[in-house]
């Protein structure tokens, strides 16, 4: 589409299920389930001005996320095989199982682009099972793992030039209520509340655990961990039990909506934007 006039420049029908998606200079790839057989995974790279097939990769499992690297993508699979594929021509470079002494999952546990990150020379993959694998971008060796105790959803940022880690517990489930008319807000400028006092508390320090989970973690509990790239030692933990929403990355840190109870929907009472330097908790 034509930017400056919504104009469609092309449109094209993939025989592909867009599970994950990322780009590079060039290309749109596409990481899914091969229709209609549905019986084999590939990626597919088109080219972003006329939407032609560049080249399509069978992959060996489920696509779970890609990332783009120089001249290379990485392709994660849900059983912790790390694909490196050439973007000229979608051929194979290296197949690696990095899944190190996780434990299998069954289905699942997350999917997309917050599922590989890279940090001064070292790939960080998200796991089947949520623990993480840090992996020498040159050699694809496995250097660190940082394991979880219980398989859960895990997700990774970089802020600020450091490792940020979410690990979650069970989704809690919310409390659904009757949505009550919107009430206009009188002025564009914030008004002070009471669940400011959240953003003091809703991220407190946590004992130093060797597991990223600090045990079983209990139902909406998240624990957060910044993690020194180059070993996978933690450097802080924090631990939430509120409900975190709309999580952005920026030179301001970690910018969270936070909510303070589990009722939905929430009244702008009970909701609070707050920031959380990425250097140390807090």
């Amino acid at each position: 589409m034509d930017l400056e006039t919504g104009t469609e420049l092309w449109s094209v029908v993939l025989d592909v299920t867009s599970r994950v998606m990322t780009v590079s200079d060039e290309l749109l790839l596409f990481g899914g389930l091969v229709l209609p057989t549905g019986q084999t995974e590939a990626v597919v790279a088109l080219h972003a001005e006329t939407g032609q097939e560049v080249w399509r990769a069978e992959i060996s499992g489920r696509v779970a996320s890609m990332i783009v690297i120089g001249d290379r993508l990485l392709v994660l699979t849900q059983s912790n095989m790390l694909n490196a594929i050439t973007l000229e021509s979608g051929q194979s470079i290296s197949i690696t199982n990095v899944g190190g002494r996780s434990k299998p999952a069954g289905s699942p546990i997350s999917l997309g682009d917050r599922r590989l990150a890279v940090i001064d020379d070292m790939l960080v993959a998200v796991l089947a099972d949520g623990s993480l694998a840090g992996i020498d971008l040159d050699s694809g060796e496995g250097k660190w793992w940082a394991l979880r105790d219980t398989p859960g959803q895990t997700e990774i940022v970089v802020v600020d030039g450091v490792l940020i880690v979410f690990a979650r517990g069970e989704p809690r489930i919310p409390e659904y209520g009757t949505p009550e008319p919107a009430t206009p807000v009188a002025s564009p400028i914030a008004m002070a509340s009471p669940v400011i006092a959240l953003c003091s508390h809703a991220v407190q320090l946590a004992l130093p655990s060797a597991t990223i989970d600090g045990s079983e973690l209990q139902p909406g509990e998240t624990m957060i961990t910044r993690l020194d790239p180059a070993t996978g030692v933690t450097i802080w933990n924090a631990k939430s039990d509120h409900v975190y929403n709309l999580e952005f990355k920026s030179d301001a840190g970690i910018l969270s909506v936070v909510i303070g109870r589990d009722a939905w929907p929430a009244d702008r009472s009970d909701m609070a934007l707050c920031a959380t330097d990425a250097s140390v908790a807090g």
